[in-house]
Order: structure tokens, then C-alpha cells, then sequence
């Protein structure tokens, strides 16, 4: 009796229950659709610029490099305040961004793979300017080489900083070193040939043959001296320019040639060792396009 009571009510009561179902299963449709709209809007909000059409670049990425920064400049020994904050804010952003133009460079060039050897021979040839102002590696005020070179290679010292800011630097410099080997053109033929491809011109004109108008001309040597002593006056032209130059002789220095010979001495002990000449012509040639070849200087 009382289980018929029971069923009773809940019959009677169906439709206030199915409305109260119906209205749950619709704020919970509701929440999840605004739930992935935040997402997807907190997605898109992270995409600070996009390069291209397709390459993005997150916020995450240049929290990365700023923080690289930072920490450079702290190794540096550079006193980092607001100002200076701000400074690499700006120098991350462009950084992160031209990496992100010259990426496609980077892969077509063959610049963007870095190896230990080249990072080793870039610290050791050629040293950032912030390196050659630190303290540690001066004497008397001056860039102290051979200071520098034993801390160089000390292995005592963490130079995990230093490699890793080189090595990020490293394919610009392999991409400029590149361009700056490989056949330019100058101003005044990229000006030829823009009016070639774009200037038109509209002319009437006649054609006379070589037999037209013909008129002797002595042009021996006789005649020209001859009309040269008759018109002499009328020839004078004024100076155009005037200039003064000094004359410096590019003449490698004692310390080139000994870098050189410390280059060869190198080169060949390693060899001796068994060490991969590819791998070592890559690492010290001066050469960009045999240095890619693995020092081929192909057919002659």
C-alpha cells in the first residue's frame, strides 16, 4: 500500500524532475562550451606573433630568451636594474624574432647545425667583446689572450654560459661569413638592371646603312698630333675632384701568424690522433664553401 502511495507521488511529480534534468543537462552543456571557448581563447592569448603565415611565437619562448638574457648579462658582470630590464626586454624580442625570420635561411644555408668544435674555435679565435672587457682577462687594462686561453681551457670552470649564448649567436655568424663570401651585386647594376626590367621607352627612329654619308677621315697618327696642337686650348678641362689618402699596408701582424701557426700545429697533431678531417676542415677552414664539403675543393 504504502509502495503504491509512493509511486503515485513520483508519477505526479515527473514533470518537475524532468524539467530540473533537462535544465542541469543544459548548464552543463553551457559550462563546457564556455569552458573550451576560455581555452581556446587562453591558447590564442599566448601566441604573442606570428611569423609568416604559420610560424607562432609563444609568450613561454620569450620568457625563455629574456631570461637567457638576463642571465647572460648577469655573467657579464653587468649590474642588471629596471633599466637594464627593460633594454633586454626589447634586445630578447628582436632576437627571438629575426632567429624566427632566418630560421628558413639557417636550414637552406646549412648554418643551422652548431658543432662543439666551431663553438671551441669561435671562443678561441674570436671572443664576444663583453669576454675581452671582463676583468678576469686583463692586464694592465688590456684583453689578456693568453689569460684568457688557460681559462679557456681549464675545465674547473663552468663556461656553460658562454657556450650557450655563442652557440645561439653562432649560426648568424655563419650566415653572415657565408653572404659576405658569395658574389654581390653593387647599386649601380641593381640600377641598370631595375630600369632595364621596369623603365619602356617609346621612339621613332631611321635607319642608314654604313654606306651612307660617307666622309674621309684621316686618322693616322700625323693627323692627330696635328689637330691636337690646333685645338690644345680648347681640350684644357678643370680638375673634377680633389683628394687626399693615406696608404695602410695590410700586412698580417706577429700575432696572426701566430694564431696560424697554432691553427696548423693543431690540425695536424689532431690528424696524427686519428681525429675525422672533415670534421676538422669544417672546424678551421676559412674557406665557408670547401669547409660545408668537408674540405673538397672539388674538380679542377
Amino acid at each position: 500500500m504504502a509502495q503504491s502511495i509512493f509511486m503515485k507521488k513520483l508519477r505526479d511529480s515527473m514533470g518537475v524532475i524532468f524539467f530540473i534534468v533537462a535544465l542541469l543537462f543544459v548548464a552543463s552543456i553551457a559550462f563546457r562550451g564556455l569552458f573550451n571557448k576560455e581555452r581556446s581563447a587562453t591558447k590564442q592569448e599566448n601566441t604573442i606573433a606570428v611569423v609568416g603565415t604559420d610560424r607562432k611565437i609563444d609568450y613561454a619562448d620569450y620568457a625563455r630568451e629574456l631570461d637567457a638574457e638576463i642571465q647572460n648579462a648577469h655573467d657579464r658582470g653587468q649590474n642588471v636594474d629596471d633599466f637594464t630590464v627593460e633594454d633586454l626586454r626589447e634586445q630578447a624580442w628582436h632576437t627571438i624574432i629575426n632567429r624566427e625570420i632566418l630560421k628558413p635561411q639557417f636550414k637552406e644555408k646549412h648554418t643551422a647545425d652548431v658543432l662543439p668544435d666551431e663553438i671551441y674555435e669561435k671562443l678561441r679565435l674570436n671572443p664576444p667583446d663583453w669576454i675581452r672587457q671582463h676583468p678576469q682577462f686583463q692586464t694592465n687594462g688590456q684583453f689578456d689572450y693568453q689569460k684568457y686561453v688557460e681559462a679557456l681551457n681549464n675545465q674547473q670552470v663552468d663556461w656553460s654560459p658562454v657556450v650557450n649564448a655563442v652557440a645561439a649567436n653562432l649560426p648568424y655568424d655563419k650566415l653572415k661569413t657565408l653572404i659576405s663570401t658569395m658574389t654581390y651585386t653593387t647599386t649601380p647594376e641593381a640600377m641598370d638592371e631595375f630600369m632595364f626590367q621596369n623603365i619602356k621607352y617609346r621612339a621613332e627612329y631611321a635607319i642608314f646603312g654604313p654606306q651612307c654619308g660617307e666622309v674621309p677621315v684621316d686618322t693616322s697618327e700625323t693627323a692627330l698630333k696635328k689637330y691636337y696642337e690646333e685645338h690644345r686650348d680648347s681640350l684644357v678641362e678643370n680638375p673634377y675632384v680633389t683628394f687626399s689618402y693615406i696608404a695602410i699596408p695590410y700586412l698580417p701582424s706577429k700575432r696572426d701568424s701566430d694564431e696560424v701557426r697554432v691553427d696548423v700545429d693543431t690540425v695536424m697533431s689532431r690528424l696524427a690522433q686519428g681525429d675525422d678531417f672533415e670534421m676538422l676542415a669544417s672546424a678551421y677552414s676559412q674557406d665557408a664553401q670547401t669547409a660545408q664539403n668537408g674540405g673538397e675543393l672539388g674538380w679542377f
